[in-house]
């Protein structure tokens, strides 16, 4: 199935270039929907049962997701490049608080082989 989809990419990248970045920003788009509609069913699940991730766990690696796709959204349609900058910049500090959260102290830190 994924070479299919892969071959009819290609075939439209070849055929018609111009008409397959913009396909390929609209599927980004869709992508971060996506993601956002399943971020908000796991702090739904998280608060009605109090299982799963926390929202100062999840919060970091979604904002961190999110802000790539903006950036490579914003980069496939043009948008100038202050806002492809900043998008990159959000998504690199999400990471490091995501890090810094996941990070063991370092006492607790399992001893090396």
């Amino acid at each position: 199935m994924s070479g299919t989809i892969a071959w009819a990419w290609q075939a439209l990248a070849e055929a018609r270039p111009q008409a397959a970045v913009p396909l390929l920003a609209d599927l980004v788009a869709l992508a971060a929907v996506a993601m956002l509609v399943e971020a908000t069913v796991l702090l739904a699940w998280h608060h009605r049962t109090g299982r799963g991730l926390p929202p100062r766990t999840l919060l970091p690696t979604v904002l961190a997701g999110g802000c790539l796709m903006g950036a490579l959204h914003a980069a496939l349609s043009g948008a100038p490049a202050g806002w492809l900058l900043g998008l990159l910049a959000a998504a690199g500090m999400a990471h490091v608080v995501d890090l810094r959260r996941r990070w063991p102290p370092a006492g607790r830190q399992a001893p090396r082989a």
